[in-house]
């Protein structure tokens, strides 16, 4: 498996706990606003508010451990920026690519683009051996 690869299945990885993440912010925020109406009500009506806090003990430890993913979720967040950045690094840069591409064909051709379509010509059978030296020369003095 080359690197391109690698990085890609960890960027798929990160992604999915990115949302697994939001997903845990998302209850977990759920869960604080509740216990917060529920611990208000307690107050008023002079309940006792360290009843409700032992009864929700697990809601707690649920609570802790989303608070990790989320935290866990931040950091894939930057880490998944960090592996775009190198995907783009690796495939290059497209537009540099094919200007690349442009100057080693027109390199290839002789830098000009008119003597390559001559050649052409000469090659299917388009115009005949004179004419391609008229029209050679002809161009050449310009």
């Amino acid at each position: 498996m080359n690197e391109k690869d690698k990085l890609t299945i960890r960027l798929v990885i990160d992604i999915v706990l990115v949302s697994a993440a939001l997903v845990a912010a998302i209850l977990t925020t759920y869960e604080l606003h509740q216990l917060r109406l529920e611990l208000e009500w307690a107050q008023r009506v002079n309940f006792g508010v360290d009843r409700i806090l032992r009864s929700h003990r697990s809601d707690f430890v649920l609570m802790a451990l989303g608070a990790l993913l989320m935290l866990a979720g931040l950091v894939a967040l930057v880490r998944v920026f960090v592996l775009i950045h190198r995907l783009n690094r690796l495939r290059g840069n497209p537009l540099e690519d094919a200007a690349s591409e442009r100057a080693v064909t027109s390199a290839r051709s002789g830098g000009d683009k008119y003597l390559a379509q001559l050649d052409d010509y000469l090659r299917n059978g388009i115009i005949d051996r004179e004419e391609y030296k008229v029209l050679k020369q002809r161009h050449l003095r310009r």
